[in-house]
């Protein structure tokens, strides 16, 4: 995992995936000068990092072996998400089981995020939905919690989080922009844009979104970017507890659906004392 993301470590073909349309409100995370922000960047490329068993784990047990990781099998699946090495690519793949109501809530634990007075947080995902109207999503961040989604029906129910959300209820593959503070309720605060069915052939990542999120204060003003364009903002309830990167898949049908992730980034300035 590097701590820190120059442009020239981005895989060749993902250059404009992960720099283009990036503004001074979403910077390239390469600008983050080490005095100002903390900054984590996993592209999924290899499986660093401290784990339960003291050793770095194969890439097929890498989310339940990883102690960055943890993950949360819903309904009666009791496989796990792995990395996809396949045409050219380095993914994470969330693929549930051909059940209805199943899926995972997957968390990055390891890397917490405050949102508090004076300080900015970013959060950035390049993701594919197999099928984006038939699958309950949440991608973003949120406390650690193992009651994020609920396995009937999808419904997301966020706490200190906020990040963007696909129902397969809705069968219109729009993204939807959600937050919740500390006294829970989930907020909509409007669509960020409609996402296609994702595919990977060939060294190409077809109908990947970027998904960008800002927030800035205790009672964070949040701005949702899509593809690099900011789409919506509102202002959360205060948040008082530490918020990790979470990703989450429920299958709408009886149908195996897979959520891939190329990379995530989170950032956070240092505190000011």
């Amino acid at each position: 995992m590097a701590r820190f993301m120059p442009a020239s470590n981005l895989p060749v073909r993902e250059g404009r995936a992960g720099l283009d349309g990036m503004t001074a409100d979403f910077p390239d995370v390469s600008q983050l000068h080490r005095s100002e922000w903390e900054v984590v960047f996993d592209d999924f490329r290899e499986s660093s990092g401290p784990t339960v068993s003291g050793g770095d784990p194969v890439l097929a047990s890498y989310f339940d072996d990883n102690a960055y990781w943890v993950n949360l099998d819903q309904g009666s699946l009791t496989d796990a998400p792995e990395i996809l090495v396949a045409d050219g690519h380095t993914l994470a793949s969330w693929a549930t089981d051909a059940a209805t109501d199943e899926g995972y809530e997957t968390q990055a634990v390891a890397e917490q995020v405050f949102a508090k007075a004076n300080r900015t947080i970013f959060f950035e995902a390049l993701v594919g939905v197999e099928d984006v109207t038939a699958t309950d999503i949440f991608v973003g961040i949120n406390e650690i919690d193992n009651n994020i989604v609920n396995p009937t029906g999808g419904a997301v129910s966020l706490n200190n989080g906020v990040g963007f959300r696909l129902l397969a209820s809705e069968n219109d593959g729009d993204w939807a922009c959600v937050h919740g503070g500390s006294t829970g309720g989930t907020v909509d605060a409007g669509d960020a844009g409609t996402g296609a069915d994702a595919s990977i052939a060939s060294g190409a990542l077809t109908n990947f979104v970027r998904l960008g999120i800002k927030l800035e204060g205790a009672t964070p003003a949040i701005t949702w970017y899509y593809n690099g364009v900011a789409v919506q903002t509102d202002t959360a309830t205060v948040f008082d507890k530490l918020s990790v990167p979470t990703f989450t898949i429920i299958a709408g049908g009886a149908s195996i659906e897979i959520l891939w992730v190329d990379y995530f980034m989170l950032a956070q300035t240092r505190t000011i004392l």
